[in-house]
């Protein structure tokens, strides 16, 4: 499944991730909770209205993986 993630920039000039598309399915970043990097590689945890997701990309690429999804539930109660 591709994934790919839409950037907004915050303040600071920072570009922060704003939406992550699993294949079709949208998921709304509602925080940026962590980020950090390792060699040609950087990880980013976010917490989405689907729930918190760590996702990881090589540097320079727009090639997203999957990481790990954390066992505890998002702060975000999502209805509908």
């Amino acid at each position: 499944m591709k994934i790919t993630v839409e950037y907004k920039v915050d303040l600071a000039g920072e570009p922060k991730p704003a939406v992550v598309w699993f294949g079709s399915r949208r998921l709304a970043v509602n925080a940026a909770v962590d980020r950090w990097y390792g060699t040609n590689r950087f990880w980013w945890k976010l917490d989405t209205d689907g729930g918190v997701y760590i996702l990881r990309c090589e540097e320079g690429k727009e090639d997203w993986d999957l990481a790990a999804v954390p066992c505890y539930p998002s702060r975000v109660s999502v209805t509908g």
